[in-house]
């Protein structure tokens, strides 16, 4: 090949590489864009504990539903509007609060939960606050919170007549029972919240039957309590005792055996309330043991002693997990002396 043929082809192959690499670089900004839209679809948060499979399907609740659309109408700066939003789509307490239609409640949960992750100003606050009335304020069709709960949860969910409620939510106690065992079994501690995944759902199923429901906020204190959460551990069991106190006579069974809670739909029963008061007793003696300071020491003590006699007081032989029951009783009763 002759030198100017040659010095011809390579121009040539010269020119036909730039053009080529010239259209690489032009594409990559659409292929980031698809690349990105493919990796980061809208809605993609799951709602309040629901299974990313669940959600999928269903979607958001009628009620968080509501509150989105009611936030995309407000005009709040964009970072302020993207933290509400995870907020209403993360957040129990958030969504509890809007069920029971506290406005105050669920004003102060998004005021709190927002400003934790941007700053918020007073005019922002009170757009925070209409926002919050107006989604309190919603009301919902029982065929539309039906749908949802029927597509989440299963047929029937919370839809039937009361006794198949009921009986649905002895199943799913039962199940719910197993499934905790069965984690807490395997192994010992400690746990990961990733294990209980199944026992979570099991808890949400029976709290959209029941928003009341001893099973729920029982077993949702026993499992924040063996991954070490304490205070929200206490947090539900307070509840628990909150709403067996309020239970009628005829849905009281006198029966100490553990079966009882669940012959009882609502989930309560004597043991079990005589459980979490010793749940509650050990963390307050473990508080007073470890406490330095004669003032709080002896506040500590007086709690602890307050829930072993209620502990004793539903279940009078008491339990021997952990501190037992009568030992904590003595230790406690003796440290006042």
């Amino acid at each position: 090949m002759n030198k100017k043929k040659k010095q011809t082809v390579n121009e040539f192959c010269f020119v036909f590489k730039s053009i080529i690499l010239f259209l690489i670089i032009s594409f990559l900004p659409s292929c980031k864009t698809l690349y990105k839209n493919a990796e980061s679809p809208t809605n993609t948060q799951p709602c309040v504990s629901i299974p990313a499979e669940k959600f999928a399907q269903c979607g958001c609740s009628p009620v968080v539903s509501v509150a989105i659309d009611i936030l995309a109408a407000s005009k709040l700066p964009e970072n302020v509007q993207a933290s509400l939003e995870e907020c209403l789509t993360g957040n129990d307490d958030v969504n509890m609060n809007i069920l029971k239609k506290d406005i105050v409640k669920l004003q102060i949960n998004l005021n709190n939960c927002v400003s934790r992750k941007t700053n918020t100003n007073e005019q922002i606050v009170s757009v925070i606050a209409s926002i919050a009335e107006k989604i309190a304020g919603h009301k919902h069709t029982k065929e539309e919170v039906c749908n949802w709960n029927r597509c989440v949860y299963g047929p029937n969910a919370i839809c039937g007549d009361e006794n198949n409620i009921s009986l649905k939510i002895k199943e799913k106690a039962e199940s719910l029972r197993d499934e905790y065992n069965d984690v807490i079994n395997a192994h010992k501690p400690p746990y990961i919240e990733s294990e209980f995944s199944h026992v979570e759902f099991l808890i949400r199923l029976i709290q959209g039957m029941d928003q009341n429901n001893g099973h729920f906020y029982y077993f949702s204190g026993e499992v924040k309590r063996v991954l070490n959460k304490m205070d929200e551990s206490r947090r539900f069991f307070y509840k628990y005792i909150e709403l067996n106190e309020s239970q009628q006579k005829d849905q009281r069974s006198d029966s100490i055996l553990y079966v009882a809670c669940y012959e009882n739909p609502k989930g309560f029963c004597r043991q079990r309330t005589g459980w979490v008061h010793h749940l509650l007793a050990n963390g307050f003696y473990d508080k007073s043991r470890l406490e330095e300071d004669v003032v709080e020491k002896s506040h500590w003590a007086e709690k602890a002693l307050i829930q072993a006699k209620l502990a004793l007081d539903f279940y009078p032989s008491g339990f021997e997990q952990l501190t037992p029951t009568k030992v904590i009783k003595v230790i406690m009763e003796n440290f006042k002396k």
